[in-house]
């Protein structure tokens, strides 16, 4: 039977085909449409999915930031057994000048970690014993991509990169290339012992001040994370002297789902930029009313018709055809034209995506053809194809054989039409506001003035072993340099954050000074006039008036800032 309504469908088609031709063009339209927003979907949804233990790992963040500082690793690992692992990683900062004896390249995708990275995330290695990887000093694991770049085919274990000119790391082993949907992309390893191995001259693990790091947590099969959570809340207020506490304990700790990390973390300082998850039911609802207005195109053009159809159901109900037939006739039919509209829209598809990965950067892949995605498919032909044909089915399936032949009254079918048509439009009108407010707002992000200059200012970013001094000296005197100054981060893109004293005029060390907050960068003199920087009150930072050499007991020293720049 169902063979018969498919072939007597197929048989109607051909009979109207550019009836047919139309509607398969509006629904393969909607449905490409709906695809590629679904297709984005479900990349975002499935950020750090690969990692096996991934529901059992959790990140301990603050209340405004996703670092942490490196003692609490060993804290939480003294003072909480019901956790399994503990993991540290940290981000470089800027970039990294890596050397081998024939090449050097700068490589910003670089993480310090602990020797128990293989034992909480899910990072393949070509080669290389994971037990041992990253748990000696100056130990580094290196991806497939980055071994091809310096070694070629040569086999890069147990060779040397140099950082820096200062850290000669020994390949240890190598990882498959980090997947696409990751909240971070490592490119090397590099071991948190070779720290240590240093004496942590600047404190980075055990200052509870110095928020450098991303810790995070795996904890075992039925454990509770709110629990868990609490517990070291409770344990820092207990064991963490007052004085620290003061200084360091601004905010509460919290667990974080690893797959919330991309899609529901609005935290400072994150590896890199994440997601949001209202984006993801803005895209939603755009792609249930895209496809909503490709049905309601299909049912006005399917009312339209149904007047020269209803000679053919009168004469079918004369012959005996009952109207759950004549439905299940004009369903069919919808069905099968949803299915051919389904593969066009896949073939659009596949020519879109090249499109859509050049103007946006994202990179997005047909399915496989699995289950999950077959019964997808499935489920968007039949919802398209029952919305758009259920109500002319039941239309035509209710006229009565008399009625047909002597001149049934459309009224209802007139006035539903029109309903449809301003739904319809009205649909079309709300997307197009839409997408005039989302090209305004991009407009005004690429437009609007940071508070800074952008458009004449050159940044050079690595300068890791070259003279400062001589650079701020010789580049003006150049015709086209008006200003030269420097800084440890680039404006606009990051700032360290930490607790800095507050102290009165004329005096820099005061053991009583209170502390705030902030986020800070390290620049040299001339920033103001470099960036052309607003002040409201005060003067530009000068390397002469503002900067001080302390001598040290050993005989060496260091550099102090006695001035700085606050924004309003």
């Amino acid at each position: 039977m169902i063979g018969h309504y498919l072939l007597t469908a197929w048989r109607n088609i051909l009979a109207s085909r550019s009836h047919a031709a139309i509607n398969v063009i509006g629904f393969a339209i909607g449905m490409a449409c709906c695809l590629v927003i679904l297709l984005y979907i479900r990349d975002e949804l499935s950020y750090d999915r690969h990692n096996t233990r991934g529901d059992r790992i959790y990140r301990v963040v603050t209340d405004r930031t996703a670092r942490t500082p490196g003692i609490l690793a060993d804290f939480i690992g003294n003072q909480l057994p019901e956790v399994q692992e503990v993991l540290r990683i940290r981000a470089t900062v800027g970039t990294w000048l890596f050397t081998t004896e024939d090449k050097q390249y700068y490589e910003q995708r670089v993480y310090w970690a602990d020797g128990n990275l293989f034992d909480v995330f899910d990072v393949p290695l070509v080669r290389g014993n994971p037990e041992a990887a990253l748990t000696a000093p100056n130990t580094m694991v290196i991806s497939a991509s980055m071994a091809r770049k310096y070694f070629g085919d040569a086999d890069p274990i147990g060779k040397t990169i140099t950082g820096d000119h200062l850290f000669p790391f020994t390949i240890t082993a190598i990882m498959e290339d980090p997947p696409p949907y990751a909240h971070y992309h490592p490119d090397f390893y590099v071991s948190i012992a070779t720290t240590t191995g240093r004496g942590d001259p600047i404190r980075l693990l055990t200052n509870w001040a110095n928020s450098q790091y991303y810790t995070y947590l795996l904890l075992p099969e039925g454990a509770s994370p709110g629990g868990i959570g609490a517990l070291l809340q409770a344990r820092l207020d207990e064991h963490v002297d007052a004085a620290e506490r003061a200084t360091a304990f601004t905010h509460t700790y919290a667990l974080q789902p690893l797959f919330d990390i991309h899609l529901y973390s609005q935290l400072e300082l994150e590896m890199e930029g994440s997601g949001d998850v209202s984006f993801i039911w803005m895209l939603i609802a755009i792609a249930v009313f895209i496809l909503m207005i490709a049905c309601m195109n299909f049912t006005n053009l399917a009312i339209v018709r149904s007047i020269t159809r209803a000679r053919e159901i009168g004469m079918r109900k004369v012959s005996g055809a009952t109207r759950s037939q004549i439905v299940r006739q004009f369903l069919g039919e919808t069905i099968l034209l949803s299915a051919v509209a389904f593969l066009v829209a896949l073939a659009a598809v596949w020519v879109i995506l090249p499109v859509f990965r050049s103007m946006t950067g994202h990179v997005l892949s047909m399915p496989a053809l699995e289950p999950w995605s077959v019964l997808g498919g499935t489920v968007i032909v039949l919802s398209a194809g029952v919305l758009a044909g259920a109500y002319p089915a039941l239309l035509l399936s209710r006229i009565s054989p008399a009625a047909i032949f002597r001149g049934p009254s459309s009224t209802g079918a007139v006035n539903l039409r029109k309903a449809l048509v301003i739904v319809q439009f009205t649909m079309a009108i709300l997307l197009m506001i839409g997408t005039g407010t989302v090209y305004l707002q991009l407009e005004y992000m690429r437009e609007k003035h940071l508070g800074f200059e952008k458009e004449h200012v050159v940044i050079l970013p690595d300068l890791e072993g070259m003279d400062f001094d001589l650079i701020r000296d010789r580049y003006p005197q150049h015709a086209g340099v008006v200003s030269v100054s420097g800084a440890n981060y680039m404006p606009g893109r990051a700032a360290g954050r930490g607790r800095l004293p507050i102290l009165p005029v004329g005096r820099v060390d005061d053991p009583s000074a209170g502390t705030v907050e902030m986020q800070h960068i390290h620049t040299e003199g001339g920033m103001v006039r470099t960036l052309r920087l607003s002040l409201l009150e005060g003067r530009d930072i000068s390397w002469e008036r503002d900067f001080e050499w302390v001598e040290g007991s050993d005989g060496g020293g260091w550099g102090r800032s006695t001035g700085s720049l606050l924004n309003e």
